[in-house]
């Protein structure tokens, strides 16, 4: 079913990103390479308000395959919209994410979903939020190991990869030369999950570097999504707006039996 294939990628991305605020060492104290190397990928991250992005999406779950345009419009730390737009620019499917809850309008069924993210980490068994979506989608420094907790540990490999991990996970953050994000990989060995993204054919949107190419690669015992995100057109505008959608007219239905087909 098309609509579970847009469900699916939405919640793999929004379990996929945990961000993690850093203390930087006070200015008496000597920065380890750990701290300056943080420190460098943070002033090299694309910095934005507002996002307007148009792409086309290509997903592959089990070996069914979809393409579709899509509008991805980003308020951070307010919402997220993603329209998917498969028929000559008509919009069948839309997702609208906030602090508070998750909303999937199936505009062909008139049907609706609503959910949050306490939802998707029963589901999905990690911790989420809005800004761990943002960070995911922006080519933004992110982590799901708590850096202060007494059990991980978190160390600098081959020069240009940070690597954190716990009794649960393991994550590694490859950066290159210029200190920007290229690839992050999130595995939970006792689960035999997997996350890679990789981020790359980078270019100037107005004064901002960003990738117009994103690939993720999920995996789980029976399931494998693979998903494209490619951009054709960014913009950072100084405001934006985002209309929410009315539910009166779309009748609501169970998101758990959406997901269990």
């Amino acid at each position: 079913m098309k609509t579970k294939f847009y469900i699916y990628i939405a919640l793999i991305l929004v379990v996929s990103g945990c961000k993690t605020v850093v203390n930087l060492p006070k200015h008496n104290e000597k920065k380890s390479p750990l701290t300056i190397m943080l420190d460098s990928i943070q002033k090299a991250e694309p910095a934005f308000k507002n996002a307007s992005v148009k792409m086309n999406v290509s997903l592959n779950y089990n070996n069914r395959s979809f393409s579709s345009a899509a509008q991805c419009k980003i308020i951070r730390d307010s919402a997220i919209f993603i329209s998917m737009q498969p028929v000559m620019g008509l919009e069948l499917f839309k997702m609208e994410i906030t602090p508070e809850k998750i909303l999937i309008f199936d505009k062909f069924n008139l049907n609706y979903y609503e959910t949050d993210f306490s939802f998707v980490q029963s589901k999905l068994g990690v911790g989420m939020n809005l800004d761990n979506l943002h960070a995911l989608i922006s080519n933004l420094y992110f982590t799901l190991v708590n850096k202060d907790s007494v059990s991980s540990a978190w160390r600098i490999s081959d020069k240009n990869t940070i690597v954190c991990q716990n009794a649960l996970l393991k994550q590694e953050t490859m950066v290159d030369n210029t200190y920007r994000i290229g690839s992050v990989t999130v595995e939970y060995p006792a689960k035999t999950r997997k996350l890679t993204v990789l981020y790359s054919e980078f270019g100037q949107a107005g004064n901002i570097l960003f990738p117009y190419l994103i690939k993720l690669e999920a995996t789980q015992p029976g399931n494998l999504l693979k998903a494209d995100f490619k951009c054709s057109k960014i913009s950072f505008p100084e405001t934006l707006e985002l209309t929410p959608t009315s539910v009166s007219q779309y009748s609501k239905q169970d998101i758990k039996k959406l997901l269990s087909k």
